[in-house]
């Protein structure tokens, strides 16, 4: 996360008291961070279609999502766990996995018809409101009435969410007609003798038709205790969710408190909230804010606490007389559900009849156009209370073509339905029915509702199929593995697709293969069937869809199965998505190190792979088996096993490689690898691993991989890449320790060399070819030495010297000539652009790091605030200067840390030293005096966007380094970017291990000091006439049409004709140039002059 609000994350720290265990005193954070078998419904004659058997809709935002995909979503209450992403709030890739857009909470305006909800950006430490928005409920879709400051520059009010002060829950009275927000507040108390911040919530009116942060938001109580959620009933009566306390103010269970509209009073004594064996909703059941509904067509009270481990995992429908919790509908852990809303049906008045019950409807069982539909009477009218009156019940058949959602209301489904009953009764709680002895061919539905003098009570509705109908779904799917190939087998449906009369003579069936989308049947009359076309291994499943005379019926999806023939070497196996997962298998008799897969739909690829948690305190063992694999007689195989240990120091793990015919365990293997007393040298360190098979005959193999720890560790698999290891086989993989050149002189790199082969590879040639505009150009050549001859897996960096012709940005390739080499698809290295600079530009000679490398944003400029100061220690070891060692040429490489454009520019200086100080122990007393040190360069820095780029600075005058002492390097900024931490020093010796050296000296705010520092690039000139090549950086650079130099010159820009086009004295000048080539002539205070050929493009 882009570290933007440091300031505000200090003073929020300062307000918000600490989360502890969870008392009732302070506020939660918003949100966390073989055989395959189809069972079938049970066999019935022709019934209704009832589609509240699927549940109530509900609909809600996400504060947190199982995949990282923040979202409206909708779910059906039997189905809950397949929720429906109606749109995801995620508009920026950066903002993926930390889930950083999103609604926070809303309610729905019963009186507009409309759905409200606030918007915020999420950050580590708080949230910062962006917008009020109408949210589109069917869609997802946003219109913004209130857009808040822009999060650069945050207004009071996102501030103070920010710090603590947030507001969390929405719910509107439909009888006031006013929406209202929850929010926190803070005040001080003493307990127990000890002055601590105790929170509290406060109640505020929102105007939804604000136009300023001022009439947004007006106070209206302030309550003494804190409530998690809270939403209205259909009659105005507010219900608050509240946690309540042990003996030692822990939370122990949560209550509900009634409250009457408009004043609110508490009406009666709180209700505790339990389920039937007496369980409460603690910490760990209700710890994140929650979100409750009532649902007004019943009048059921719906909650969804959000627990501290697995956050939304349940809903409850909860009795508000009792407190009884009925647990109704459960979701995959990693859920965070905000402002409930379930759509809603109304009577004409609330004293009229409430819902029906038991509504069912019977289609004659012989296919006759008649039917039947039954239902109860209502005993109570919509309000609850006892129904003193009532009149009739009347039915409704919908008109034909009218197509309804759940999100359509009580008066368009009757305008648009025909009344074909009214059935008079007086008589509550009485069973009825009535016959219909004119359907329609095909769905008919029933709108069914009481009514008395006050009016119509609330419908419920039920459909059926008249007729002949098409099948429903085939019975009891059986997947059974056959050799390579699969035996399904079914049985067929005994009912229609719509619940309607069917005959099984004459039915026929398509069975269609997943994932392939195969149709591997069709017309078929039999139930059962083997596919034997399934290739490589995979997990299949298959759809089966029963036809007949009317037409295509259900369609029924199998379970999965893992089956199909061996699969193909080579292969490189990776795990980009579930499916590649499930192709491996777990030894279950060694499984207490357990794998599984950490990744989800649009992930980064950090978690596409196998994960497993060690044991802090006993060796835990577990075991990973590959799919199969087909491997030839006498040939051998590479298994390069890709695995990350995530933490070192003491953390020692054994793993063991094998490659057998057991599918299950390594048990009978043969062990290629043994790896014992890994310990690896940084943290989150991944490795590749290769070890060595010769298959002793054709046929199915496994590889194993058996991980064995003692000690706590973090263990990612990433995958297994299976090639072929030929004879006589070198590849050329990378050039490497260079980024510039100079024009017309020797430049050195290295190009990497690996033997793939066999057999020992010596006297090899390695070259660098230049793509000159499609021509390749050999510009440097080197043959190997004795001490480069390599043996089978072997790996050398192959020292090149290389002549450009030419200056400019080009294309360079690595190429590895070696006799009788088999494979040359892998002779040239990727592409490596260089920046070949000027004849004469005074090159690289030396790059001073080390271990530990790591990128951060400390030094030598840390970018937070105005004014800096940085200052690293060098030892002669690391800079290994030679002869008479004249620094000319100094700087640093940076990654542009979220930028998206080029910064304001900064003053810079620089000082070097010599001293025999090894580290900054003693902090500011450590700074270097300013009569010990002597200033080398100033000028300006420009930070962009991107990796790799160079900040350097060609000396004024050139330093003698001593080479004996150690070399200080101090930096002193002035001004601000405009853009906190927005560069990525490559750093090195970033370790914090005993004895930790602090060899930077950092002061911002305050005096700090760490052990990495900065990669250090130094252009030495040895006075003795050697002078070693090691390339990279530029004097002059243009981006964005402005030209820039690493100091104050006098700079004239002229067109290739002669004509002056623009001239400036500066270090920098926006100049916005047309394409062409210019000559560029520059000429800085000591009378040194540079002219440069810029091809602006």
């Amino acid at each position: 996360m882009k570290k933007m609000y440091l300031s505000l994350l200090l003073a929020g720290l300062a307000v918000a008291p600490a989360m502890g265990q969870g008392t009732v005193y302070s506020f939660p954070k918003p949100r966390p961070q073989g055989v395959a078998i189809q069972q079938a419904p049970p066999l019935h004659q022709p019934t209704a279609i009832d589609d509240k058997s699927k549940g109530i809709t509900m609909y809600a935002g996400q504060s947190a999502d199982e995949s990282k995909r923040r979202s409206w979503v909708k779910w059906q209450l039997n189905n809950s766990s397949n929720f429906t992403r109606l749109y995801e709030y995620i508009h920026h890739a950066s903002y993926d996995n930390d889930q950083q857009r999103g609604m926070l909470f809303g309610a729905y305006d019963s009186a507009n018809k409309s759905y409200y909800g606030f918007f915020a950006m999420s950050y580590t430490y708080g949230d910062m409101p962006t917008a009020l928005a109408k949210i589109d409920i069917a869609t997802g879709d946003t219109t913004n009435v209130f857009n808040f400051a822009p999060l650069s520059e945050p207004d009071a009010e996102q501030t103070a969410w920010y710090q603590g002060l947030y507001k969390y829950a929405m719910a509107f009275d439909p009888v006031n007609e006013v929406m209202y927000a929850l929010g926190a507040g803070y005040k001080e108390e003493v307990i127990d003798g000890e002055t601590v911040n105790v929170g509290y919530s406060r109640l505020y009116e929102v105007n939804l038709e604000a136009t300023s942060i001022k009439n947004l938001f007006t106070p209206v109580k302030d309550f003494d205790v804190i409530y998690m959620d809270f939403c209205f009933d259909a009659q105005g009566n507010a219900w608050f969710a509240q946690k309540y306390a042990g003996s030692d103010g822990v939370a122990k269970g949560t209550q509900l408190v009634k409250m009457d509209g408009g004043n609110f009073n508490v009406i009666g004594e709180p209700v505790k909230m339990k389920s039937e064996w007496g369980e409460e909703l603690d910490n760990s059941k209700n710890y994140y804010f929650s979100t409750m509904s009532f649902d007004y067509s019943t009048g059921d009270l719906y909650y969804i606490p959000c627990g501290a481990y697995s956050l939304s995992s349940t809903i409850y429908k909860v009795n508000t007389t009792t407190g009884l919790l009925n647990s109704v509908a459960w979701f995959s852990s990693g859920n965070q559900f905000r402002g409930l809303y379930i759509p809603y049906l109304t009577a004409d008045d609330a004293a009229a009849p409430a819902r029906v019950s038991g509504l069912d409807v019977q289609p004659d069982v012989n296919g006759n156009m008649t039917d039947t539909i039954k239902w109860v009477n209502p005993a109570k009218s919509w309000d609850g209370n006892k129904l003193e009156n009532l009149q009739s019940v009347k039915i409704y058949r919908k008109n034909a073509g009218y197509a309804t959602t759940e999100l359509t209301g009580t008066k368009d489904l009757l305008d648009n339905s025909k009344l074909i009953a009214t059935v008079q009764t007086a008589d509550t709680a009485a069973a009825m029915s009535w016959v219909d002895s004119a359907p329609e061919e095909g769905i008919n539905t029933y709108y069914v509702l009481a009514a008395n003098d006050k009016g119509n009570g609330v419908l419920d509705s039920i459909r059926c199929y008249m007729g002949v109908d098409v099948p429903g779904e085939v019975n009891n799917i059986t997947l059974t593995k056959n050799g390579t190939g699969v035996d399904i087998a079914w049985e067929a449906p005994q009912k229609g697709a719509n619940n309607g009369y069917i005959t099984t003579d004459g039915l026929t069936y398509k069975l269609t293969r997943l994932p392939d989308s195969v149709v591997v049947a069709e017309n078929l009359t039999d139930t059962k069937f083997t596919d034997n076309t399934l290739g490589e291994q995979q997990l299949f499943s298959y759809i089966i869809q029963a036809c007949n005379a009317k037409g295509a019926g259900a369609a029924t999806k199998s379970g999965e199965i893992m089956a199909g023939a061996a699969l193909k070497t080579p292969i490189k196996l990776t795990f980009d998505k579930q499916s590649d997962a499930d192709r491996w298998t777990r030894d279950p008799n060694n499984s207490s190190l357990y794998f599984y897969y950490a990744g989800w739909d649009g992930c980064d690829d950090m978690y596409k792979c196998y994960i497993a948690y060690g044991d802090y305190y006993n060796r835990v063992n577990g075991t990973l088996v590959s799919p199969p694999l087909y491997l030839e007689e006498g040939k051998n195989y590479r298994f390069t096993t890709d695995l990350q240990a995530d933490f070192f120091d003491d953390a020692y793990f054994d793993f063991y490689t094998g490659v057998g015919t057991n599918s299950e365990s390594q048990e009978g293997a043969t062990i290629i690898g043994t790896h014992e007393g890994v310990q690896t040298a940084q943290m989150y360190q991944r490795d590749q691993y290769e070890d060595y098979f010769t298959a002793p005959s054709t046929g199915t193999y496994y590889y194993t991989l058996k991980v064995s720890a003692e000690k706590f560790n973090i263990f990612r698999f990433y995958g297994l890449n299976v090639d072929y290891v030929s004879d006589n086989d070198l590849a050329a993989l990378s050039v490497d320790n260079v980024i510039e050149a100079v024009a017309k002189q020797a430049n050195t790199c290295t190009v990497r060399v690996r033997n793939l082969g066999s057999k020992e590879q010596s006297g090899y040639t390695v070259k660098l070819l230049m793509d000159n505009e499609g021509k390749m150009i050999e510009v440097g050549s080197a043959t190997a030495t004795a001490e480069q001859t390599l043996k089978m897996g072997q790996s050398a960096d192959v020292e090149v010297s290389f002549n450009p012709p030419y200056d400019d940005v080009w294309d360079f390739y690595g190429v590895v000539v070696a006799n009788g080499d088999e494979d040359h698809s892998n002779d040239t290295t990727a592409v490596k652009s260089i920046t070949v600079l000027e004849e004469g530009t005074q090159a690289w000679t030396n790059i001073v790091t080390g271990d530990y490398k790591q990128n951060g944003t400390d030094a030598p400029i840390k970018n937070y605030g105005t004014d800096e100061y940085s200052q690293s220690v060098y030892y002669p070891s690391e800079i290994n200067a030679q002869g008479i060692a004249m620094i000319k040429r100094i700087g640093w490489i940076y990654d542009g840390n979220d930028l998206t454009d080029r910064t304001n520019p900064v003053d810079v200086k620089i000082y070097l030293a010599h001293t025999d100080m090894t580290s900054f122990d003693n902090k500011s007393a450590d700074k270097i005096a300013d009569d010990e040190r002597e200033l080398v360069a100033e000028g300006q820095i420009v930070f962009e966007p991107g990796a790799d780029h160079i900040v350097s600075f060609t000396l004024d005058t050139p330093f003698e380094y001593n080479k004996e002492q150690n070399l200080a390097v101090i930096c002193e900024k002035s001004g601000s970017t405009g853009v906190d931490f927005c560069a990525l020093w490559h750093m090195f010796h970033s370790t914090w291990q005993d004895p930790v050296v602090y060899r930077t000296l950092l002061k911002t705010d305050t005096w700090d000091v760490y052990p990495s520092l900065p990669v250090l690039y130094l252009g030495i000139y040895d006075a003795t006439g050697v002078e070693r090549v090691q390339l990279m950086g530029a004097d002059m650079a243009y981006a964005d049409g402005t030209l820039a130099f690493d100091k104050v010159v006098n700079a004239e820009v002229y067109t290739l004709g002669g004509k002056l086009v623009s001239s400036f004295k500066s270090s920098s000048a926006k100049l916005n140039l047309a394409k062409g080539v210019y000559v560029v002539r520059a000429t800085d205070a000591d009378g040194n002059v540079m002219t440069k050929k810029l091809n602006v493009k």
